[in-house]
């Protein structure tokens, strides 16, 4: 946006069950967000920047990021913090586990903040659950690192969320045409990326 001195963003970071009765208010021209589990709401268009799985993550230091695949049953006796947005999302954690007859795994915490989150993870010794491109930044720097594991693959999607009928302002497309620009700079090994139609 440096190359564009006419444009300025606000930008508010929200669990998406606030946002999305902003966006179809019209208090927001956009979000950038993980896309919801269930059903798509028909009022909005969703265009795809990143498709990701979840995987656990920790940070560097903790004697457990080995080279090693872990197995379920070496997971559910380790410490977790969960972020518990969205809702769904612990669920499909929770289950992972008690499908294949193993205990639910120590959850020491959890939040629906990423920042706090990811401040207990560089604190801790714990793991987490997460789509890489959540930690980007800290995964480049090898502040964290993804475990190997057994788990069975849960995809996620995210991208750019707009009301479907709504003209978007100018400044809005800039910041929306920066972004797809941008796109594979979002990209870790093994992403796949692509744009919805």
């Amino acid at each position: 946006l440096q190359d564009k001195p006419e444009v300025s963003a606000s930008v508010l970071s929200r669990p998406f069950d606030e946002i999305l009765p902003m966006l179809r208010r019209g208090d927001l021209d956009f979000a950038v967000a993980v896309f919801p589990f269930d059903e798509i709401d028909s009022e909005l268009k969703y265009e795809l920047l990143v498709v990701d799985d979840f995987t656990a993550i920790c940070r560097e230091q903790y004697p457990v990021a080995s080279d090693k695949k872990m197995t379920l049953k070496e997971l559910a006796n380790e410490n977790w913090v969960l972020c518990d947005r969205p809702k769904i999302l612990t669920s499909l954690f929770r289950s992972m586990f008690m499908d294949v007859g193993l205990e639910i795994p120590h959850t020491v915490m959890q939040t629906n903040s990423v920042h706090i989150l990811k401040s207990a993870l560089k604190k801790g010794d714990y793991l987490t659950f997460l789509p890489p491109s959540i930690v980007y930044d800290e995964l480049k720097s090898g502040e964290f690192k993804m475990v190997q594991t057994e788990m069975p693959p849960i995809q996620t999607k995210a991208g750019i969320i707009y009301r479907a009928d709504d003209i978007i302002p100018t400044a809005a497309v800039e910041v929306i045409n920066v972004l797809r620009e941008k796109k594979d700079e979002f990209s870790l090994s093994g992403l796949l990326l692509e744009t919805a139609e």
